[in-house]
């Protein structure tokens, strides 16, 4: 893989490094590649392009998560304000 990314020349070609070959690869297909052993070559009865999408769709779901998790934090931290607001103007009145 390194020889490949440097174009050292006569070092793998696509083939023998990706397992398929493509026209252009991206960080996706090294994930890919990594995760499965070294290789973006899937069974045959799996289609690339499908293992792809179905990654995608885990993507969304954990971003979808991630906005939660954003939201919740974001409510928590607008009730802990609110209790300081209201706790503020308890004080205030004893005060006078």
């Amino acid at each position: 893989m390194k020889g490949w990314l440097e174009g050292i020349e006569g070092c793998s070609s696509d083939v023998d490094v990706w397992g398929i070959q493509k026209d252009s690869y991206n960080f996706t297909d090294l994930i890919a590649w990594l995760a499965n052993g070294g290789t973006l070559q899937v069974e045959e009865d799996e289609d690339y392009e499908y293992k792809e999408k179905k990654k995608r769709s885990k993507g969304k779901e954990k971003e979808k998560e991630k906005e939660m998790v954003i939201k919740k934090k974001k409510e928590k931290k607008t009730e802990k304000e609110a209790s300081k607001m209201k706790k503020k103007k308890k004080n205030s009145g004893k005060a006078k």
